[in-house]
């Protein structure tokens, strides 16, 4: 069986652990803030719906991650195994 490959040379920049509380909160926060809008709606006029994105409610480079950057395969091919 073989390993999985990456199809680029990307990878992420991150001093945290892991990214998912922060994903977890701005998803709540995504959903409570659609939720409102869709209370807030008159029912006569469904084409006024505007929901929220996810840049509305968090910010993403408050993210735990820094971001991402590209390196060379050659240099060290271990790498890119995910």
């Amino acid at each position: 069986m073989s390993g999985s490959r990456r199809k680029e040379p990307v990878a992420g920049v991150t001093a945290a652990a892991s990214e998912k509380q922060w994903k977890r909160e701005a998803n709540r926060k995504l959903r409570k803030a659609a939720a409102q809008v869709l209370q807030q709606l008159p029912s006569s006029d469904p084409d006024a719906l505007v929901l929220p994105v996810l840049k509305d409610v968090a910010n993403p480079y408050d993210s735990p991650k820094e971001g991402k950057y590209r390196f060379d395969p050659r240099e060290d091919p271990r790498r890119m195994r995910k």
